[in-house]
């Protein structure tokens, strides 16, 4: 059993999909660390912070941008995912930094804040680096393939 703060989950949620995420290049023994500081609460402070911020942006399909936050965030199963999801447009689409973002969470678990700076586009930067970059970080591309699968759906 893994218990991040108000979140107790049986492992074999992991093993049940360790197929499926070996064959993404994901190390489920990673993802079990990402649990650390990871709760209902930061996710609740999430998505409270990201409405905050998203207010004003609209999406691909018209709606208000927290709108596909959360339509991504369920199909996402890892809570550290789920979290990213909400947050992987805050820190590219406002003037909001990291800081900032980590003290409205109230969460420094570092393999959270490298998850969200795998996502986040850097100024500059080809869309080809930006999803290598995402590649290469473990619940990053689980947000990549998720966001992936809805713009897909959205067509």
């Amino acid at each position: 059993m893994v218990s991040g703060g108000n979140i107790n989950l049986n492992t074999n949620f992991l093993e049940d999909f360790s197929g499926s995420l070996y064959c993404l290049g994901i190390e489920v023994s990673r993802l079990r660390f990402a649990w650390d500081g990871v709760n209902d609460v930061a996710l609740e402070k999430s998505i409270a912070f990201a409405t905050q911020k998203y207010a004003a942006l609209v999406g691909h399909d018209g709606f208000p941008f927290i709108a596909q936050a959360l339509r991504v965030m369920d199909t996402v199963k890892h809570p550290a995912a789920k979290i990213v999801v909400v947050l992987s447009g805050v820190l590219s689409r406002t003037n909001t930094s990291i800081e900032e973002l980590q003290s409205a969470i109230g969460t420094t678990n570092s393999l959270l804040i490298e998850a969200l700076h795998s996502v986040t586009p850097n100024k500059n930067e080809s869309e080809t680096d930006a999803v290598l970059r995402a590649r290469s970080n473990q619940i990053g591309r689980l947000v990549l393939v998720a966001l992936a699968r809805d713009n897909i759906n959205l067509m």
